[in-house]
């Protein structure tokens, strides 16, 4: 990435695929979202890097949720405390149980599944709706104005893993990804 760059990683299947391949482990849940193509489907990992010498980051759930995920700064500089280099989660065993409210289940032929946020979609909240994501993941952001907002801050030039399924959820630690 740039001196200053933002960007947002989500799961895809062709990324799935390769992880896959490379790290030899798949994610076992049959709520995996490999078929989430469109961004209104997928809950996605966000990077601000080397804004005035700090790096931004968080997990996002204002579209959906479809996989479970975790960001880890990797060897960070500084002893990790709270935001401060912290590792946000965000991880929901049963999908189709938690997607309440006006929330709208999208499910895939693969049987797959994802959680629309659609009063997140809507730039609604804090709602019903994005308040169920929030009490599910208090480390991601519900809905695009979250004043809660869960911003995680580490010095810039370190790197970044966002895993996959991580093993404190349903599935396996390693399907990840550096930055």
């Amino acid at each position: 990435m740039d001196a200053e760059s933002t960007s947002s990683i989500g799961a895809r299947t062709r990324l799935l695929r390769a992880l896959k391949r490379t790290v030899g482990q798949r994610c076992e849940s049959p709520y995996a979202a490999n078929e989430a193509y469109d961004a209104t489907v997928a809950n996605f990992a966000q990077f601000s890097i080397g804004s005035g010498g700090v790096d931004y980051y968080d997990i996002s759930n204002v579209a959906a949720y479809t996989l479970p995920m975790k960001i880890r700064p990797v060897n960070p500089k500084i002893s990790p405390s709270g935001r401060l280099c912290g590792s946000p989660q965000c991880i929901i065993n049963n999908i189709p149980g938690f997607c309440q409210g006006n929330n709208n289940l999208v499910s895939f032929p693969t049987t797959a599944y994802s959680c629309q946020n659609t009063d997140g979609l809507a730039g609604n909240g804090p709602s019903e709706g994005t308040n169920i994501f929030k009490r599910a993941c208090p480390d991601a952001f519900s809905y695009k104005l979250d004043a809660d907002i869960p911003l995680f801050v580490c010095p810039t030039g370190i790197n970044y893993e966002v895993i996959f399924c991580p093993s404190s959820g349903t599935n396996i630690e390693g399907t990840s990804s550096s930055i």
